[in-house]
């Protein structure tokens, strides 16, 4: 499959959000690959799937002395 520039762009714009709104509420896919994510470049959206690995993260909170 081709995709154009555009395309491309849209597919890690879509990508890297939904990476982010996912590490916003503190969660890790782990298992981040072109099979997990879902891209429809028609109308240029994409899902991030398969979750099976995932894990809430724990923040480190800084020691103060």
């Amino acid at each position: 499959m081709t995709m154009s520039i555009r395309s491309i762009q849209a597919y890690f714009r879509c990508m890297f959000q939904a990476l982010a709104d996912l590490h916003a509420l503190g969660i890790m896919h782990r298992d981040v690959k072109p099979a997990n994510f879902l891209f429809n470049p028609i109308q240029n959206t994409g899902v991030l799937c398969d979750f099976g690995l995932a894990q809430v993260g724990r923040r480190k909170i800084p020691c103060t002395q």
